[in-house]
């Protein structure tokens, strides 16, 4: 993603799955844990960065080094035959280097773009009113009819037998579905099934259609984009 680009609802939950997934692990307040995969996404941005800048700096101390050696061998070759040393000619070449280094520079200036636009792209991720935390906050605020929903939902599946995977993105498609009413809630399925070929196994898909078809079917609504009837 470019600095300019505006992250997809995509992005967004898979943010939200993320946090949600990280906060399964915890007894911290999903604020909390929303903050701490934040600050991680950043840190990850910037260790890439920092990659580059020392591929750079390891790149110019060689350069360095090697035009040293060049001009103490064309110092050598200046003074009178009676007084050289005897020379080894350097087989590395001052264009080659050059080059060598303007890619390490190339690579660093990418590494360090790709950790501006991670940070421009967190800002608007993790803002209050972006998807992210809407549902995030959304989720909280419903918890208990959530789980209820989850659980009449499964169908004589056990929470206990969800992964930590499965159970977030159960959990974020159904609030999506009950209280989030401007996506139309074919779409909300249809995507978590895509996003769950991502983060679980081959089973995944089928279990997540069942189960929001499932709640689907308990709360309809009107697609949004349709209007009233």
């Amino acid at each position: 993603m470019t600095p300019t680009q505006k992250p997809t609802r995509r992005e967004h939950r898979e943010a939200a799955i993320q946090i949600l997934y990280s906060q399964s692990f915890t007894e911290t307040d999903l604020g909390r844990v929303a903050s701490g995969v934040a600050m991680n996404r950043t840190l990850e941005a910037f260790q890439g960065a920092l990659t580059g800048l020392r591929e750079t700096s390891r790149a110019a101390q060689q350069a360095i080094g090697t035009i040293e050696s060049l001009n103490a061998t064309m110092v050598e070759l200046v003074k009178p035959p009676e007084m050289r040393k005897k020379v080894k000619l350097d087989d590395s070449s001052p264009i080659s280097l050059r080059t060598h280094l303007a890619r390490s520079r190339a690579s660093a200036v990418k590494e360090l773009e790709v950790a501006l636009a991670a940070l421009k792209n967190a800002d608007q991720i993790y803002t209050e009113n972006g998807l992210c935390i809407r549902l995030i906050a959304t989720f909280d605020k419903h918890r208990e009819s959530i789980e209820t929903a989850l659980a009449r939902a499964l169908e004589g599946w056990s929470l206990r037998r969800l992964t930590a995977e499965d159970g977030a993105i159960l959990r974020l498609g159904i609030t999506e579905l009950m209280y989030m009413e401007d996506i139309p809630q074919v779409t909300t399925i249809n995507e978590y099934i895509e996003l769950s070929k991502e983060f679980s196994d081959a089973d995944a898909p089928r279990l997540v259609n069942g189960v929001l078809d499932r709640v689907r079917k308990e709360h309809p609504r009107e697609d949004p984009r349709q209007g009233k009837r």
